[in-house]
């Protein structure tokens, strides 16, 4: 283990990264690809040549443009296209950026407000898949389409929007073309239809609930990530604050607890992953 690159000073500074196939850099410079950090609170973009070490940041002159200086972005994914886009959280417009070319810019219009959506999920393998965001505070599902640019908002199925605020869900996975957000604070699992662009929610609180030691009881924080099984069939959700697995058939829309009690309290798993013998692992916070 080593530390590589220059000092960085501050706080927060990227948070989540993405790896950029060799494929997608089509340079000899890159052989093995890239990494990029997208911004927290720096105001940069920070990249990382695995086959030199060599790390560098750019994109400033842009993203001191972004309508805010901390917490900047939560989330992003690399598109069909070839170039990468990141989910506000206080950041006002999505910021797109190509990982070989470095060019950066700011899209769509400007959304006001504080940790707007977490996650950026691809909707299918299509090569006209659009990225969604996942809704935190804010009260639509977040829609960027890489092939024209457009940026747009879901609402709820009925017609309204969904609820302000309360750090609803948590990110969220893909299976097929339907996205599932991990219920945070929300009482509901969200869903999004990416072929059809309907957006909906599933379960309520007599099966999502949080575990008997948050006194008084707020129902908070009871799953922030999961992982799908290898035929994309179930998501198993692990919990954070709630008391047990949380399965989620994705063709069905079934919940279903499954599992012991598991009541060491707060903060137990966050994230997970399965293996190719169809075994889930959490990942303790």
């Amino acid at each position: 283990m080593d530390c590589i690159g220059p000092a960085f000073d501050g706080k927060f500074k990227w948070l989540r990264g993405l790896e950029i196939p060799a494929d997608v850099m089509n340079d000899p410079q890159y052989p093995d690809g890239c990494c990029v950090a997208l911004p927290c609170n720096a105001t940069s973009i920070l990249k990382v040549n695995p086959a030199t070490d060599k790390v560098h940041t750019f994109g400033n002159h842009v993203l001191e443009q972004c309508g805010s200086n901390r917490w900047l972005y939560h989330g992003g994914t690399l598109a069909p296209n070839g170039w990468v886009y990141a989910i506000p959280a206080n950041a006002t417009r999505v910021l797109k950026f190509h990982p070989l070319t470095e060019e950066v810019c700011l899209i769509g219009p400007e959304f006001p407000g504080g940790q707007k959506w977490f996650g950026g999920i691809l909707g299918s393998d299509a090569p006209d898949a659009c990225v969604y965001g996942i809704p935190h505070n804010e009260t639509g599902v977040l829609k960027i389409d890489p092939t024209t640019d457009e940026v747009s908002l879901l609402m709820h199925e009925d017609g309204g929007p969904l609820p302000d605020g309360q750090w609803k869900w948590h990110g969220g996975l893909r299976s097929k073309n339907k996205i599932i957000g991990f219920p945070n604070n929300s009482d509901r699992v969200l869903v999004v239809d990416c072929r059809q662009d309907r957006v909906y929610t599933i379960g309520d609180s007599s099966i999502l609930r949080s575990g008997r030691h948050r006194i008084p009881q707020d129902n908070r924080y009871k799953y922030l990530g999961g992982a799908l099984t290898l035929d994309c069939r179930y998501a198993y959700l692990f919990p954070c604050d709630a008391e047990q697995v949380l399965r989620i058939d994705c063709e069905t829309d079934e919940l279903k607890l499954v599992g012991p009690l598991l009541l060491e309290g707060e903060n137990k798993f966050q994230n997970g992953f399965v293996v190719s013998f169809s075994f889930h692992f959490g990942q303790s916070n």
